[in-house]
């Protein structure tokens, strides 16, 4: 796949068909101790499904697709005011694609092409419990 294979547009109604169905794919690495992944992953899909049917005027849903109108993936996008400088500013809240694209034979997944950066590895580990985060580096001291 190369970058002239991907199109990228507006989302429409008719993709909470498989765009609710990528849901699990924001658990994978487990839910907190206080929540179980299948309410979890029910209401993020319900989010989703409110958003694409009745979208919200500061967010925007894109849509990846293949040479042949398939569906990678997508990406949830929302603008709000900045807390400090009160300029409005843009958000990513949600990004999946889908298992086509994302080699999920290793651990963490690897998501090649020119719908991912070919990043091997991170130089830490993210947490598999929330928050996912990694705690951030130092800068003073750490370099990559």
């Amino acid at each position: 796949m190369s970058d002239a294979d991907v199109r990228i547009r507006p989302a429409r109604p008719e993709d909470a068909s498989w765009i609710t169905l990528l849901a699990p794919r924001m658990h994978e690495f487990g839910p907190p101790s206080w929540r179980e992944t299948e309410a979890m992953d029910d209401a993020v899909a319900a989010q989703w499904a409110r958003e694409l049917v009745a979208p919200a005027p500061e967010t925007t849903f894109l849509v990846a697709e293949d040479a042949l109108g398939n569906p990678v993936g997508f990406v949830w996008l929302k603008s709000e005011r900045d807390y400090f400088s009160d300029m409005l500013a843009g958000h990513v809240v949600d990004i999946a694609v889908t298992a086509l694209i994302s080699d999920l034979r290793v651990s963490p997944p690897i998501i090649r092409g020119p719908a991912g950066d070919n990043v091997d590895r991170n130089d830490i580990a993210y947490n598999k419990v929330f928050p996912y985060a990694a705690t951030p580096l130092n800068g003073r001291t750490h370099t990559h």
